[in-house]
């Protein structure tokens, strides 16, 4: 008699291809899912990146795109770079987030005859500039000296 897999066997194998099939398969989909979300993320950083250099507080509160944002800035002949950045709209914010007296609390440490007057009045402002587009929506920090 010829030897062979019993029934039993083979059913353990079947389930164990499968079991390490179905993971294959888990993997592959979550894998898709990642890719998806940092191209589109990439996108995002690449239109944020043009928004925070054109950053200004008129725009807050606006729904602008991005080609109405940089044709003062740039002469842009090109039609299909044109239509291209008139298709992203987004929504603009920007909003004080943060106010840092510089020198501030060394003042105290200063000698009482030194003419507090003549040391600059510097701050640092930080603000909250965020776009909502109807692909995502994006954060950053402008930092100015003033």
């Amino acid at each position: 008699m010829a030897k062979a897999f019993t029934l039993v066997e083979i059913i353990v194998a079947v389930g164990i291809i499968s079991i390490a099939g179905l993971g294959l398969l888990k993997t592959h989909s979550d894998n898709t899912k990642l890719i998806s979300r940092m191209s589109t993320r990439y996108a995002l950083q690449d239109d944020f990146s043009l928004i925070l250099l054109n950053a200004d507080l008129k725009y807050n509160g606006t729904s602008k795109d991005l080609f109405a944002l940089v044709e003062k800035k740039f002469k842009i002949d090109n039609d299909e770079l044109k239509s291209l950045l008139k298709a992203k709209s987004f929504k603009y914010s920007q909003k004080e987030f943060s106010n840092i007296k510089l020198l501030e609390s060394k003042l105290d440490e200063l000698e009482e005859d030194f003419d507090k007057s003549a040391l600059p009045d510097l701050s640092i402002k930080v603000e909250k500039i965020s776009m909502q587009s109807t692909q995502g929506s994006s954060y950053g920090y402008g930092i100015s000296l003033q």
